[in-house]
């Protein structure tokens, strides 16, 4: 197999040994033993970086030295020209990772001690080193590009704090305290619990920046060890925690620009009026959230809710309350080709998100009609996801699913996948239908809407004798992609009505003259008889 020099691995991590398996397969190719420790950052390439700050000084004559520990390099060490290639050559290999790994050692030269140890990597662009206590915050920033490796940025840049920030305990953070980053904005917050406030600090300067208002009482539940409460997206601070009260905040100033509540509608979270939810991901300018929770109550509260919102205005782009659950010791939902992946921990279930496909059938009278006589074109439109496939839902739904319209789309899904209550005014899709009439040209015979069973109907009167081919379109939604069906009918000529010519009105009175006349002679005779 030629690969063009890409090579897809999927990693397992077991003490200091990574064990590096074919994605396709499943199948063992190399490891990596003594792999130092530290968090994965990953390069342009996709490569596994760690950095490391060492000083081989003393305390009055620090000599730092960055490195830089990557995963190719393990491989790639040594190796010259045509030797590089990936494929045969490292099956069944094991690897010091520790003596292979490091392509990067480079002197920091600050003549002066730095305060607190790496916090976070941007690869290809800077290191950031803090040290935080109840009592300030110091920051220092590393250049990683290719012509300044190794120069400071900023160094021990000191914050002291107006009050005690008794959350944040000294020297602890990680890629997963309710803290946030952003390159893009060369910004760093801080979740102080207690106070209940984001902190911001600059990355390019590392001076202090803004903190925010205090959050809803019940975010002091959260502590930086639960975090990825809080995301910045879109030159945005997203913060939430247990209080379920979203925050929106300018990243640059802090202003407050929204607000959303994810309110419980069933009464049954323990915490606050709000469900606990987090941060999931954001796309296109919209941010996902999901319930949250650390230790589950049994009967686990219903309905908890998943929802989108616009990062510019806080609307509700969709919300779907008791579908699924999310949980602090599950992972966040994933976004992947425009799928949502997320755990349901109500089922123990996988669930996917996204745009089904749906199919169409359209009927016309099997035998022939007079032109100028109305007919019904009828048909269907269903949602034909690979979900609506399995054994429960077609043991529930043996027609078949009907597709829904997308305002209706959250109640549905409930109804179908969740057993919900069904939504009895729930509106289909809009179906158009055209056709060709007997000369060949295209006709807009008209629209309609399908209703909750998945069924349509139109009545159409033809004027023109012949064969026409009649089409039934759905165009598709946000919620399904269109799909439409065909069908053929003969309509005849009307036929030809025989008009009968009435004798002029003089001859009616004429005639009924004569009967009676005729009537009173038959009378005359039969007297004359008696």
């Amino acid at each position: 197999m030629n690969s063009r020099g890409t090579w897809a691995y999927l990693w397992i991590a077991g003490g200091t040994t990574m064990y590096a398996l074919d994605a396709k397969t499943g199948d063992p190719i190399y490891n990596m033993t003594n792999v130092p420790s530290g968090t994965i950052y990953f390069g342009p390439s996709g490569e596994m970086l760690k950095y490391q700050l060492v000083d081989y000084g003393t305390t009055s004559n620090p000599n730092y030295r960055l490195l830089q520990w990557n995963s190719s390099y393990v491989v790639e060490y040594g190796k010259i020209g045509s030797q590089d290639a990936w494929g045969s050559q490292v099956q069944a290999r094991v690897y010091d990772a520790t003596e292979r790994g490091y392509d990067l050692n480079v002197s920091i030269g600050t003549g002066a001690a730095l305060t607190g140890n790496i916090i976070y990597a941007f690869p290809e662009d800077r290191i950031i080193i803090g040290r935080f206590t109840k009592d300030n915050i110091t920051l220092s920033a590393i250049n990683l590009k290719e012509d300044s490796k190794g120069q400071m940025i900023f160094s021990n840049i000191n914050w002291q704090a107006p009050d005690k920030l008794e959350s944040i305990e000294a020297e602890t953070y990680t890629q997963s305290t309710g803290s946030a980053i952003s390159q893009e904005d060369y910004v760093i917050t801080f979740w102080v619990k207690n106070s209940r406030i984001n902190y911001a600090f600059s990355l390019e300067t590392g001076k202090y920046m803004w903190a925010g208002t205090q959050q809803t009482y019940a975010d002091a539940w959260v502590a930086g060890s639960l975090g990825g409460q809080n995301v910045i997206v879109y030159n945005k601070l997203i913060s939430v925690a247990a209080g379920g009260i979203v925050y929106c905040r300018d990243i640059k100033t802090g202003e407050l620009l929204w607000t959303y509540e994810a309110d419980d509608k069933y009464t049954e979270s323990y915490l606050a009026p709000n469900w606990w939810v987090r941060p999931q991901f954001a796309s296109c300018g919209i941010v996902y959230f999901g319930h949250e929770e650390h230790s589950p109550q049994e009967p686990k509260p219903r309905g908890s809710p998943y929802f989108a919102l616009d990062v510019e205005t806080g609307d509700v782009v969709w919300r779907i309350d008791g579908a699924f659950r999310q949980t602090q010791w599950g992972g966040r939902s994933m976004l992947a080709d425009s799928i949502i992946i997320t755990q349901d921990t109500f089922d123990q279930q996988i669930c996917a998100v996204g745009k089904g496909p749906s199919a169409m059938t359209v009927t016309s009278p099997d035998i022939a009609v007079t032109a100028g006589t109305p007919f019904v074109i009828r048909g269907t439109v269903m949602d034909i996801s690979p979900g609506t496939q399995s054994n429960a839902i077609q043991l529930r739904f043996p027609n078949g699913v009907p597709a829904i319209s997308d305002e209706d789309m959250s109640e549905w899904m409930l109804h179908i996948y969740k057993q919900f209550e069904k939504p009895n005014d729930a509106k289909g899709v809009d179906i158009d239908i055209w056709a060709f009439d007997p000369n060949g040209n295209e006709v807009h015979i008209g629209e309609t809407v399908s209703d909750p069973s998945g069924k349509f109907s139109y009545t159409y009167t033809p004027d023109k004798e012949g064969d026409y081919e009649i089409f039934a379109y759905f165009t598709g939604s946000k919620s399904y992609y269109g799909s439409y069906a065909k069908t053929d009918m003969t309509v005849m000529a009307a036929p030809e009505q025989i008009i009968q010519e009435t004798p002029p009105y003089e001859w009616y009175i004429v005639g009924m003259g004569i009967a009676i006349i005729a009537v009173v002679l038959i009378v005359g005779l039969l007297n004359r008889k008696k």
